[in-house]
């Protein structure tokens, strides 16, 4: 997904447990665009997305922080889209894609939509089914990722991740999970991939 060389930085999980990364996928990715793009068009971009999926399991899109009824919608430079299969109750009624209670929602003060410059990312964010379905493949692949946020899951889930990984690298380097967060502190961006550690017979 990445256009440029980034900084990569390599996590080698156990056997098993690469579901356990999905909520890094809740703090956000960054995905490159050259033009004018839709949500949809966004969503194809990311492996394991296609026409059916996307149809038949995204439920809620939020652009911005505010919910929208349609894929076709075209994005804002530097937008933040997040996505969710059904929710539960009341709000789930109200925030889904062309619900019968969207009349419910709270209605954002209109702007101007300026379109993305050539040079622009947008930030996509994943929650529930939608993080452990896709993670997997997201992260073999690989997502970019802004540093900061990067570094605040490492020292926010440092318990958590010192009991899911057996390395971490750069290049060649082994790196402490200390080291993992100093080296995406000082970097804008950078490309991040997980692979599962081969079980011992």
């Amino acid at each position: 997904m990445p256009t440029q060389k980034q900084p990569t930085l390599v996590l080698t999980v156990r056997p098993g447990f690469m579901l356990r990364l999905a909520p890094l996928l809740q703090r956000g990715f960054l995905i490159p665009v050259p033009g004018p793009i839709t949500v949809y068009g966004l969503l194809l971009k990311l492996p394991g997305f296609d026409r059916q999926y996307i149809t038949s399991r995204v439920e809620t899109i939020f652009i911005n922080g505010c919910a929208a009824d349609s894929l076709e919608t075209t994005l804002p430079a530097g937008s933040t889209v997040a996505l969710s299969a059904a929710m539960p109750g009341l709000a789930g009624a109200i925030f889904r894609k062309g619900g019968l209670h969207a009349a419910l929602r709270s209605k954002p003060a209109r702007r101007p939509v300026p379109l993305p410059a050539a040079d622009s990312c947008m930030t996509v964010k994943l929650f529930n089914i939608i993080a452990t379905d896709t993670v997997e493949e997201l992260l073999t692949r690989g997502i970019l990722m802004n540093g900061d946020v990067l570094a605040r899951f490492f020292h926010r889930q440092q318990e958590r991740l010192q009991s899911l990984l057996v390395d971490i690298r750069h290049d060649t380097n082994s790196l402490s999970l200390k080291d993992a967060r100093l080296l995406a502190e000082a970097d804008d961006t950078l490309l991040l991939k997980a692979i599962e550690a081969h079980e011992h017979p």
